[in-house]
């Protein structure tokens, strides 16, 4: 039974019939074991949902089955567009003979999809069928594809976006591969891949591409996850300073053929964010409309930066290898402001701080250490600048907590609003000197 949460939400959008049953594991469950009871279905989980108000909502899902996962996802979609339904997007629409393919719920308006099928994805199939992996092996890495037996392991699915894979043989090799839907990929194949060679910084190098099945190979890196030890003091550990190195030199790359990322960008996601906000959770309006009036107040008048930048830096993106840093996941590398990867990074820090329990005063404590370690290795940065990008950070972060199922999202949602009302408060008192531009 959903909570009383999105019972009311699902009351609210009628346009989809088939939102409540996507977003409750327990009936989405019971509607897959009398449509596949050969399945044998233990346990079925929704873990991601990515959800247009009136338009559709696809909710990824993790089945549970005699021991072994299945992934899968459900999307319901309006009445009118039902017509969507049963088109095939593949040459065989019913999958392989070990998978149930596609599952229609004509009375929910509403399409199941089981990996290996994606109805965006269609190099997904390719990879992860065993009798069909050699062949894009081979086109991603030509001759180098034919050392021994490849297996893989999901790393990261966004359904219909995105499936990123850790690909290894029985030599040894392991690479990793990204499927995108063919846009996304035609826009990550246009940039510049960035480059770097020094000791306190390594970044991932393509490997090998198809365009044909919408992917990419790259180098995999060893080294520890940087989420994986926070939230460690940052007095009492190194991370501090290999991530302030790290980020002066990969700020200080060139950026010819990169994508310029505007504040006016920012500004926009920050609208969106706040109509879906307020749309789940109409009792935090109020709240909502304050926090993105002085965002909107500060965003556009931020410079244009001209630094290579991140663009989606958070703890797991970072690795700690000896005393340097590797970077991945580059898909949203841009030229920019050093402040807004500092900023997010930090946003970050400030969620997991309510979110999992941290120290309130951890994310502060990181800032003071990591700015101040990064101007040491040569970086460039304002103050001020680092606070609004983390209160626009954190504000975009926050309908992560719906997205991401959490069960509490709506006071999880509530704090968030708090902390960044407190954020802005705070940008006022930050004293910083004029940087050169």
């Amino acid at each position: 039974m959903l909570p009383q949460t999105e019972a009311i939400l699902c009351a609210r959008d009628s346009q989809l019939r088939g939102l409540a049953l996507v977003l409750d594991s327990a009936e989405l469950a019971d509607r897959v074991r009398r449509a596949v009871p050969d399945l044998g279905v233990d346990e079925l989980r929704v873990d991601y949902t990515r959800y247009k108000p009136g338009m559709n909502c696809l909710c990824r899902f993790r089945i549970q089955s005699g021991g072994q996962e299945l992934t899968g996802y459900a999307k319901a979609y309006r009445d009118d567009a039902a017509a969507k339904l049963g088109m095939p997007r593949h040459p065989s629409d019913s999958g392989h003979r070990e998978y149930p393919g596609r599952l229609l719920l004509r009375d929910h308006s509403t399409e199941l999809v089981f990996t290996p099928l994606d109805n965006k994805l269609k190099g997904l199939p390719q990879l992860l069928l065993p009798h069909r992996r050699s062949q894009i092996m081979r086109r991603l890495l030509g001759s180098d594809a034919s050392q021994g037996q490849w297996s893989v392991e999901e790393l990261n699915y966004k359904p219909e976006r995105r499936f990123v894979g850790l690909v290894s043989n029985s030599a040894g090799r392991r690479v990793v591969v990204r499927i995108y839907r063919s846009t996304d990929y035609e826009i990550g194949r246009s940039k510049r891949t960035p480059t770097a060679s020094e000791s306190e910084l390594t970044l991932p190098q393509h490997l090998g591409k198809t365009r044909r099945r919408s992917a990419l190979a790259l180098d995999w890196l060893n080294g520890v996850s940087l989420a994986s030890v926070l939230p460690a003091a940052p007095e009492h550990e190194q991370w501090i300073d290999a991530l302030a190195h790290g980020l002066a030199i990969f700020h200080a790359q060139d950026t010819s053929g990169m994508p310029q990322r505007l504040p006016s960008d920012l500004a926009n996601k920050t609208i969106a964010n706040a109509n879906m906000i307020s749309w789940l959770a109409p009792s935090l309006t109020q709240q909502v409309e304050q926090v993105t009036s002085r965002l909107l107040a500060t965003l556009p008048a931020l410079p244009v930066g001209t630094a290579l930048v991140h663009g989606d830096l958070h703890p797991k993106q970072v690795l700690l290898r000896g005393r340097g840093i590797g970077l991945i996941d580059l898909d949203e590398a841009g030229r920019g402001d050093p402040a807004e990867d500092l900023g997010l990074f930090l946003a970050h820090l400030d969620r997991n701080s309510y979110w999992l329990g941290w120290s309130p005063d951890f994310a502060d404590d990181a800032e003071e250490q990591l700015v101040t370690a990064y101007v040491a290795a040569g970086g460039v940065v304002d103050r001020r600048e680092i606070q609004i990008y983390r209160a626009a950070g954190l504000f975009g972060l926050l309908v992560h907590h719906f997205r991401r199922r959490d069960p509490d999202w709506h006071h999880r949602i509530d704090q968030g609003l708090q902390r960044v009302s407190r954020l802005m408060d705070r940008r006022c008192l930050v004293t910083s000197p004029n940087r050169k531009r």
